[in-house]
């Protein structure tokens, strides 16, 4: 015991370097003064371990000791105690994580900042929809020609402010086009009636000319917007 404790002292003078594994005192046992973890193991024994990093490399120290009988319950329970605290915290962490708006991030980059989550005005195609200073921000999943397409699509009183394409698996040549801001520039129109696709030339206010050869990726955009369209309908009522 001496032999390891005289070691410790000689890594501290010579490296500055303290116990990595970082415990609070009640942890130590009669006599000690360097921070690691005691468990008592029979009658008068125990067993401490200590993590110590020396030239970049972890060394595991460990040695048993003695102690009087009547402190073998107050090891115990300090143990417990620091052992539930641990328990609770990583409980805690592990639920906000859980619980958390995996859509937040999305809504920061794209300017969202402030957003509260609407989530009686949710649904299983529309599948986040948040209040914002700018007016109601939805996210909403449809099926393209080859995957779901996932769009972020702002709304308010007037008209659709703003359509992003947060995700998709469509055809690279035709299908690809529908993330270019030419496209959905097409898209920022007035919300009193639903848009409707067209092919060639657009006629009416609320035509959506489609992308040349990806009539079914255009129109499952274009059905996204409708949905938030009509949804927005619904929140405002």
């Amino acid at each position: 015991m001496s032999i390891i404790i005289k070691v410790k002292s000689l890594i501290s003078e010579h490296t500055g370097l303290n116990a990595v594994f970082k415990l609070d005192t009640i942890f130590m046992p009669p006599g000690y003064s360097w921070k690691r973890l005691c468990l008592p193991l029979w009658k008068g024994k125990g067993y401490c371990w200590s993590l110590d990093k020396v030239c970049n490399k972890f060394f595991l120290l460990g040695e048993f000791f003695s102690f009087k009988t009547e402190e073998v319950e107050t090891i115990k329970k300090k143990n417990i105690i620091v052992m539930v605290i641990i328990i609770l915290v990583a409980a805690a962490i592990i639920s906000v994580n859980f619980f958390a708006d995996d859509y937040q991030s999305v809504l920061n980059e794209h300017g969202y900042s402030k957003a509260d989550r609407i989530k009686h005005a949710e649904s299983e195609q529309i599948i986040r929809v948040y209040h914002t200073e700018e007016g109601i921000v939805q996210i909403v999943a449809v099926q393209g020609y080859k995957s779901v397409i996932r769009l972020l699509v702002a709304i308010n009183d007037e008209h659709v402010q703003n359509v992003a394409i947060l995700s998709h698996n469509e055809t690279p040549d035709y299908g690809g086009y529908i993330v270019e801001d030419w496209f959905l520039a097409r898209l920022l129109l007035p919300v009193n009636q639903q848009l409707s696709l067209v092919k060639v030339a657009k006629k009416n206010s609320n035509d959506v000319v489609a992308v040349t050869g990806a009539t079914i990726s255009s129109k499952a955009v274009v059905t996204g917007v409708n949905l938030c369209i009509e949804n927005y309908g619904g929140i405002n009522q």
